[in-house]
């Protein structure tokens, strides 16, 4: 049996990276759900036409004054497994990406199989153009000019549905 697999966004002003962010993930998991955090600049249009192109892609705005992440990213992890039947969620920013190991080339694959009642702590990198280009890029992890590779001390998490339901969990800040 496979997983179901969500991943859960939520982001603030990302135009310059979130429609490789999207790109590069969708093909690892069945839906991504993105919350766009009071954005003054052009990802809530980027992320729309995403949505238009076909994309398991379901956008939420929200307009807390306050930045609460930890609120809005618990209430995200739990409508993937009650209203998108998540086994698997993965919560990730917006400069967060899954990259395959030189022991795990596909990512998708790995995730359909890891067990719903664990979580997961992986190695986490923020990925960022390092400098404006005068021609505007697209942005690739591949084009070693356009990319800072930093680890995070904390790494990330992926968690499994019978965790959460278990244990009524919630996210931290940073996820």
């Amino acid at each position: 049996m496979t997983n179901n697999i969500v991943l859960i966004s939520m982001v603030k002003n990302e135009s310059d990276i979130i429609e490789s962010f999207v790109r590069h993930h969708i093909d690892m998991v069945d839906a991504m759900l993105i919350v766009n955090h009071n954005s003054v600049d052009s990802t809530g249009k980027i992320l729309e036409l995403l949505k238009e192109e076909g994309f398991n892609l379901f956008i939420f705005n929200e307009n807390l004054v306050e930045y609460e992440q930890s609120l809005i990213m618990t209430r995200l992890l739990y409508q993937a497994i009650n209203d998108f039947n998540a086994d698997i969620v993965i919560p990730l920013d917006a400069d967060e990406f899954l990259v395959p190991s030189k022991d795990i080339n596909d990512c998708r694959q790995l995730l359909e199989t890891i067990d719903t009642d664990a979580i997961y702590r992986v190695d986490s990198f923020n990925y960022f153009q390092t400098h404006a280009a005068a021609v505007p890029v697209a942005f690739s992890l591949d084009a070693i000019k356009l990319k800072s590779r930093t680890r995070q001390n904390a790494g990330k998490i992926i968690v499994g549905r019978d965790i959460v339901t278990k244990f009524k969990v919630g996210l931290a800040m940073g996820n």
